[in-house]
């Protein structure tokens, strides 16, 4: 799970410095509101790492079943 976490934790930051410079420049110029382009990156953010997680978990399970099986 930390292996998920530190990434998810980065892009996190990492979206967050984006909407914040954008927001500076981008989103006050056209007068939008910046909460709902950070709710749409943390919704996406959060749908790619959770996608990532569970795949990663049911390709791991599938080996080390695999493994105990031959054992």
């Amino acid at each position: 799970l930390v292996y998920f976490l530190v990434p998810l934790g980065l892009a996190v930051c990492h979206v967050t410095c984006a909407v914040g410079v954008m927001s500076e420049s981008l989103f006050n110029a056209m007068g939008v509101s910046t909460f709902a382009p950070i709710m749409l990156a943390a919704i996406l953010t959060l749908v790619v790492y959770g996608g990532y997680l569970v795949a990663t978990y049911f390709a791991s399970r599938g080996i080390v079943k695999g493994v105990l099986q031959q054992g």
